[in-house]
């Protein structure tokens, strides 16, 4: 979405499954035995980690290039509603009725959303897990949001820029 692609920057974007500070800590130090930097990203419920994580990169995990912890809570949040309303009607979930804007409103209040997802799932026999849901969403939900001619939000472009300044300096 901001013209960089992880395959050309020679980067690669690890899921570590929720905010562990000790998961996150041992990625970063094995990272670091290879000298490649890290930028790690938070949902918003993570703060108290990235403060742990700031300690660790003070006392030896020095590849920590950045830590963000997001404004709005989790990463999903950033997707245009219209764009998690597509996917989980799309054949991939195959709500049963439609979910429409009545149903999932742009305006949902920051950190309902996973909650009204999995609702909603549940509520219109969409069979797969949200877990799953997470991944399609990032595979499929910006390759939608480019075919419409949607814009990433200001604050994941940034930190898609800083990783590409890091990545082309290294």
């Amino acid at each position: 979405m901001c013209g960089k692609s992880e395959f050309q920057l020679g980067i690669s974007i690890i899921n570590a499954g929720g905010s562990d500070f000790e998961k996150i800590r041992r990625i970063c130090t094995l990272l670091k035995a290879f000298d490649i930097p890290a930028v790690i990203m938070l949902d918003a419920d993570a703060q108290k980690y990235a403060t742990e994580l700031e300690k660790a990169r003070k006392n030896g995990v020095t590849n920590i290039e950045q830590i963000v912890v997001l404004k709005r809570g989790t990463i999903e949040e950033y997707f245009p509603k219209l764009v998690i309303r597509q996917i989980l009607n799309s054949e991939e979930f195959n709500a049963n009725p439609p979910i429409t804007e009545l149903d999932l409103p742009e305006e949902i209040a920051d950190g309902q959303l996973l909650n009204k997802i999995k609702h909603l799932m549940f509520e219109r026999n969409c069979a797969k897990g949200l877990s799953y849901f997470k991944k399609i969403l990032g595979l499929k939900g910006i390759k939608i949001m480019k075919q419409q001619g949607l814009d990433i939000d200001e604050e994941l472009k940034s930190v898609v820029l800083k990783v590409a300044e890091i990545a082309t300096r290294n």
